[in-house]
This record gives C-alpha cells, sequence and structure tokens, in this order.
C-alpha cells in the first residue's frame, strides 16, 4: 500500500508540471480570427475559445501520463488515476479557490469548470485509453475479462 501511494505521489508530480505547462500555453495563445465568426460578441469567442483550449490542453497533457498509470497500476488503474486526480485537486485546486467567494460570478464558474475538468481529465483518459485493444500477453489473458465488449463464449473457443 505505501509503494502504490508514493508510485501515486511520484506520478503527479510530472503530471502537475505537464499540466501546468499545457494550460500555461493554453491561456498565453492568442484566440484566432476565424474563431470570432460564428459568434456575436467578440468577449463570448474569447471565452470559448480559453475554455475550450484549456479542455483540450488538460486533455493532451493527461493522456502520456494516464499512460504511464495504466503501466503501472494495471488492475487498479482508474482508482489510481482518481486518487492522482484527487492530489493535485488538493494541492493545485484548493489554494486557487481560497477566494473563491470574493471573486465575480464568471470567475467562480471557470474555476469550478476548470476543477472538474482537471479532476476527470485523467480518470478518463486512463478509461478512454484501457478500452483500446493491448498486445500486452497479461492483459490479453488476466485482464481479458474486463473487456466488456467480449462475450464468455469467444473466450472459451480462444483458450
Amino acid at each position: 500500500m505505501f509503494f502504490a501511494a508514493a508510485a501515486a505521489l511520484g506520478i503527479a508530480f510530472p503530471y502537475v508540471i505537464a499540466l501546468t505547462y499545457a494550460v500555461a500555453y493554453a491561456a498565453i495563445s492568442a484566440t484566432p480570427v476565424w474563431w470570432f465568426g460564428p459568434f456575436a460578441a467578440q468577449g463570448t469567442a474569447s471565452l470559448s475559445w480559453v475554455l475550450g483550449s484549456h479542455a483540450l490542453a488538460e486533455l493532451i497533457a493527461s493522456l502520456p501520463i494516464a499512460a504511464l498509470v495504466i503501466d503501472a497500476f494495471r488492475q487498479c488503474a482508474i482508482g489510481a488515476a482518481v486518487a492522482i486526480a484527487v492530489i493535485v485537486l488538493v494541492t493545485v485546486e484548493m489554494p486557487i479557490m481560497s477566494d473563491f467567494r470574493s471573486s465575480s460570478t464568471l470567475a467562480r464558474g471557470a474555476t469550478l469548470l476548470e476543477a472538474i475538468e482537471m479532476h476527470l481529465s485523467l480518470p478518463a483518459s486512463v478509461w478512454l485509453l484501457r478500452l483500446l485493444p493491448s498486445d500486452d500477453a497479461y492483459e490479453r489473458t488476466v485482464l481479458w475479462h474486463r473487456k466488456p465488449w467480449r462475450d464468455r463464449a469467444a473466450a472459451q473457443r480462444e483458450r
């Protein structure tokens, strides 16, 4: 149990670094001119671009960490991803939310949306990557029953 917690903390650190760089890049990138076309107001277009690019940056940053979590934790990868997401939420998002009441409604909504995105991006990435077919012999034999789209009759034929 101690080693699993240490591994989760060890994986959480590069995840925080990757999230920081990805979100910072998304934040400093300018809204493209072609994005303003479908929106009536410039503020709406800019806000939607910031939120969308932020969500995409979090998803892209979580994909390599999700592969690492799957490789390190195998059967309990989704639980480990949730634990890592909680570690990141407590260490990164909670200090930001300390002045939650004194901020504007727009800032509160964006902060809450970001916290939800950050908390769900890693477990969702792990879940999606686990759905992909694997070439790993361990996963083909031991974890075969965890694949929901396979039926029991096909398992008997493969043996």
